[in-house]
């Protein structure tokens, strides 16, 4: 199985000045706020995977709903700060693993959300294979964000980001990723923009 590039990026330094370089971020915010809107939805009770868990971001949305935890990362880094995010908070787990083969039963999760991955997979088959181990441990609705073409970028930014200090991923044309949802059994049943960065968009899946 390809590896992820991600595994290489979140370690280290730039795991642990992850939450101070990036928690207050507008673009952040706005990405909590979608999957805030997602999580009023779920059923009181249920089960949640977090795939990849970061640094925690979507914890405490979790678990101050009475829904339940897992934690999904590549990154050990990133799980070890996730870590002391949850503490001593019933009701949450962590585990290591690459989202393509994550080590849960079939249909076993109630609900997932998938928040910054997509973008990391450099090819529509790593994508795919994604979205399938998605469909296989959850049985319930996914939220799920990605990184959408929009128009050309100017040359000034695309000279910007080849000198920035870690990739920001790559963006998948719209059409492609919800043919790769239905390959992989899913129905995409909303869309959400945000409203800060225009190139992402959240899809629920169910």
């Amino acid at each position: 199985m390809e590896m992820n590039p991600a595994a290489k990026i979140y370690v280290g330094e730039v795991a642990a000045t992850y939450n101070e370089i990036r928690v207050h971020k507008p673009k952040n915010i706005e990405d909590g706020r979608i999957l805030e809107v997602f999580l009023d939805a779920c059923e009181s009770g249920s089960t949640i995977v977090d795939v990849p868990a970061g640094t925690g971001r979507a914890v405490t949305p979790i678990l101050s709903r009475k829904l339940s935890y897992i934690g999904v990362d590549i990154s050990p880094d990133m799980l070890e700060i996730c870590r002391q995010e949850i503490a001593d908070r019933p009701n949450a787990s962590l585990m290591r693993s690459d989202a393509r083969r994550i080590p849960l039963p079939a249909h076993s999760i109630d609900y997932l959300v998938s928040i910054k991955l997509i973008k990391w997979f450099p090819t529509d088959q790593m994508v795919l294979e994604a979205l399938t181990e998605f469909r296989r441990v959850c049985r319930g609705r996914a939220l799920v964000s990605v990184k959408i073409k929009t128009s050309p970028t100017p040359w000034f930014k695309r000279f910007a980001k080849r000198s920035s200090r870690r990739p920001d991923g790559r963006a998948m044309e719209e059409e492609c990723f919800e043919v790769l949802c239905g390959r992989s059994g899913w129905t995409v049943v909303e869309r959400h923009q945000n409203r800060v960065k225009s190139c992402t968009r959240f899809y629920v899946l169910e």
